[in-house]
Order: structure tokens, then C-alpha cells, then sequence
């Protein structure tokens, strides 16, 4: 299990393709993001998946094989791709909960910062009710 947790740079990185992207997922179900970025500049990069809280994000999985200093919890069932060819990071979470609910970053991970590529909010339901992990319904987010 690896939990690393960095400091956050809070706008997008130049190069990528900053948006929000809203998702929604049935517990015990699976979800997959997929995040862009420009091939040119950021190929060769190390790409992550954290979880967001305040100023600080929780990294879950990058595309690197040695995994960076620092702490924190994985969650299993997180898998991350870099398809550096199409410039496209695909992010899979299996064996969703309720509580995998919230808010995460596609981020370029750079020395100990992590920059945004894209913002996902999650949602997770369990018997027919939306959680979201911020604390209103689903259906009041600001798109």
C-alpha cells in the first residue's frame, strides 16, 4: 500500500486540457476517466490519480513504476494507464463504496507537487442514493 500526499499547484497546467468532469457509479460498480494532455510536452511525464482534500491531494496511483517519498493509503481496485502515443491517461476504479465519493485529480506529478490536468467529482450510489463526498446532492453541482 503506498499513500503519498503532496501540495497542490491550484490552477491547470499550461499543455493539458483543464475541465471538470462529472461521474457517477453504482457501488460495487466500476468507473474509467479518461484525462488529456499534449503529447509534445508532457509524453514522458509521470501522471497520477489523487484524491482531493483541501489543500493537499492523495495520490492513489501514478504511472510510475518506482513509487515517490512521501505518505499515504492506496485503494485497491485503482489502476492508471498512459497511453502516450494518443496523449490520453485512462484511470480505472473497480470495487467501488459510497465513500470513494469526492473529488480527484488527473495531475502531472512534478518533484513534490502535483499539478492539475483535470478535475472528476465522483459520485457513488448505494440502493438508489447519490453520494458525492461534499456534501450536497449530485444534482446541485455547479457545472
Amino acid at each position: 500500500m503506498w499513500r503519498w500526499r503532496y501540495p497542490t499547484l491550484g490552477s491547470a497546467h499550461p499543455g493539458c486540457f483543464p475541465g471538470t468532469q462529472q461521474h457517477t457509479a453504482e457501488e460495487s460498480g466500476t468507473v474509467s476517466v479518461q484525462c488529456h494532455y499534449k503529447i509534445a510536452d508532457y509524453a514522458s511525464a509521470t501522471k497520477a490519480w489523487c484524491r482531493k482534500e483541501g489543500e493537499m491531494c492523495h495520490v492513489l496511483a501514478t504511472s510510475s513504476s518506482e513509487p515517490p517519498a512521501g505518505n499515504g493509503t492506496a485503494r485497491a481496485g485503482v489502476r492508471i494507464q498512459d497511453d502516450s502515443q494518443q496523449g490520453i491517461v485512462t484511470v480505472t476504479m473497480a470495487q467501488l463504496r459510497p465513500q470513494d465519493s469526492g473529488v480527484y485529480w488527473c495531475a502531472l506529478q512534478e518533484r513534490a507537487a502535483l499539478s492539475r490536468m483535470e478535475e472528476v467529482t465522483l459520485g457513488v450510489s448505494r440502493g438508489g442514493a447519490l453520494h458525492t463526498g461534499i456534501n450536497r446532492p449530485i444534482n446541485s453541482l455547479k457545472l
